[in-house]
């Protein structure tokens, strides 16, 4: 059973249309979905990375690899599958979409692992819970994107436009953003743990109760952004622009290069963990504060929505 349904989707495919993809696709999801209703089909599909063969259905486990230009006709696939797939089954792993026009798309929970988005345009675009660990986003236009809770661990997202971008408990463990414009964007709650961002700006936004262990911040540039909260236990700081960022109840112990300068420019209290090389400094800023009180209010940012 399995082989004959497979016999439907794997086939020769040099020389069939955009829209003949289209249809295959189509075709492959309802295969699963009969296989899933059959009980006989208890995998996610799965793509081999060299990609250079297929074969049929695994008897014994259910495996589909598909030839990679299944998956590598760009924005017109995509747009086409997204007119008859409903949310959330979009599965496009190793897509080849770089510089397509993706703006405003819906993109909710797609599965783009892998994929090749590098100088994409994906403003505005809803990218909640979107899975695209290891895709190649260097470049990418993602000015005002919502990525909330999307799994970006691995990815490039060197040189990315994120401006006022929603990136509420998204996961980038390990993510190259060297260079990233993340100016505004809210990271509340998000993972950035080993997160590179040489060079970035993040003047401005919103990390409150962000993970940054051991993130790299060298050159960066934090004026003005919310870290209250913030967890940057063993980060990287070298002339990290720290100007009137907020580090109220954020933890800056074992930090790398942390200066004085920089603590003194930036704002913080009671609640701040600093090393304990700081412990005088922070004794006099706070004593300071009592003779000449900040307003705290000004330091504040608007709270982030509430996200389920």
């Amino acid at each position: 059973m399995l082989k004959r349904l497979a016999s439907i989707v794997f086939k020769n495919t040099n020389s069939i249309s955009d829209d003949d993809h289209v249809e295959r696709y189509l075709k492959h999801q309802e295969i699963l979905q009969q296989l899933k209703d059959d009980n006989k089909y208890n995998h996610h599909i799965i793509l081999d990375k060299k990609l250079c063969e297929h074969r049929n259905a695994d008897e014994d486990n259910g495996i589909f690899r598909l030839k990679k230009d299944e998956y590598e006709h760009g924005t017109y696939i995509l747009n086409k599958i997204k007119e008859k797939i409903p949310q959330g089954k979009i599965n496009l792993p190793y897509a080849r979409l770089n510089n397509a026009d993706l703006t405003g798309v819906d993109l909710i929970k797609a599965i783009l692992t892998e994929a090749d988005l590098g100088n994409a345009t994906l403003t505005s675009a809803n990218l909640t819970r979107a899975y695209m660990s290891g895709a190649n986003l260097n470049g990418a236009d993602l000015v005002e994107a919502r990525l909330v809770k999307a799994d970006l661990a691995g990815t490039d997202l060197s040189e990315a436009d994120l401006t006022q971008a929603i990136l509420t408990r998204a996961d980038l463990f390990g993510a190259n953003m060297e260079g990233a414009d993340l100016t505004g964007a809210t990271l509340t709650k998000a993972n950035l743990v080993k997160t590179l961002l040489f060079k970035a700006t993040l003047t401005y936004a919103n990390l409150k109760k962000a993970h940054l262990e051991r993130a790299h911040l060298d050159g960066a540039n934090l004026e003005g952004a919310n870290l209250e909260g913030a967890n940057l236990e063993g980060a990287f700081l070298t002339k990290t622009d720290l100007r009137g960022a907020d580090l109220r109840g954020a933890n800056l112990r074992g930090t790398r290069n942390l200066t004085s300068q920089q603590i003194i420019s930036a704002y913080i209290d009671e609640t701040t963990m600093l090393g304990s090389g700081f412990n005088n400094l922070k004794a006099e800023i706070l004593k300071a504060q009592r003779s000449n009180p900040v307003n705290k209010e000004s330091f504040s940012q608007p709270d982030t929505p509430v996200i389920s």
